[in-house]
């Protein structure tokens, strides 16, 4: 069986680090984590831990702790798809929030 976790909680005082190296390890060879919503909320030393050790499935990142994200440090991260922050850039955000660039 796959287990996935796609985290999309909003930011909130008790919520960093909420994905922690219990549930990423809890989630198996086979589980996969996707992150849409902050950087913040997974342990990423525990994260790239399991990935690098094959504890866990794979991953996909949005989103980073540090952001612009140090491409040195998962350069070399099995089983990671990164993206650039770009849920904002979907037809909807546009609608509801304007344009990001200027005219």
């Amino acid at each position: 069986m796959t287990r996935r976790v796609i985290d999309r909680a909003k930011r909130g005082p008790r919520l960093p680090g909420l994905i922690s190296s219990d549930i990423i390890n809890d989630l198996g060879p086979k589980g996969y984590l996707v992150n849409v919503a902050r950087g913040s909320l997974i342990n990423e030393d525990a994260l790239i831990a399991a990935l690098e050790t094959g504890h866990l499935g794979g991953a996909a990142l949005d989103v980073f702790c540090d952001e612009p994200a140090d491409a040195g440090r998962w350069k070399c991260v099995p089983n990671v798809l990164s993206t650039p922050r770009i849920a904002g850039k979907t037809a909807e955000a546009i609608a509801k929030n304007g344009p990001t660039t200027p005219r």
